[in-house]
């Protein structure tokens, strides 16, 4: 399930001289920042529009390495000519615990790990040493 949290207003609609003006003001949106409107309900259509199409992009992003490595799985990696053979290891370590991992806290650690318990005992769903052996490898790092 892909979502975000950013749910703030991005568009301001003023009066400008002739017309109606949108801003635009939300971190990360590429495309036209003002745009001017004969009317208020066309500024306003206008706005809404940019807002949903926004809205929709943000929701196609990735928020646990399992959902990025799925989307890999069903969008480049069906170029590859290989892509049956690359699709095994890829599932199996989406559905580890390392898939259910956010991305914006994954480090090298968690693969670390991961690689490890993999080597020595096989992989499972959930290990409950996994927060344990994380933060050992943290300790390791630090001497």
């Amino acid at each position: 399930m892909h979502h975000t949290n950013d749910d703030t207003e991005m568009a301001t609609i003023r009066r400008s001289g002739s017309g109606w003006q949108v801003l635009i003001r939300r971190k990360n949106y590429v495309g036209p920042r003002s745009r001017t409107f004969l009317s208020k309900d066309l500024a306003q259509s206008w706005a809404d529009a940019v807002e949903e199409r926004t809205k929709k992009v943000l929701n196609d992003i990735p928020v646990t390495l399992g959902e990025a490595i799925n989307d890999y799985i069903n969008g480049p990696l069906l170029l590859h000519r290989s892509a049956e053979n690359e699709k095994y290891p890829l599932r199996v370590t989406a559905e580890s615990w390392l898939g259910d991992v956010p991305l914006k806290e994954l480090q090298i650690k968690h693969f670390a790990v991961w690689r490890d318990k993999t080597i020595t005992q096989g992989e499972t769903k959930y290990s409950d040493e996994r927060t344990e052996d994380i933060e050992s490898t943290d300790r390791l790092g630090k001497r």
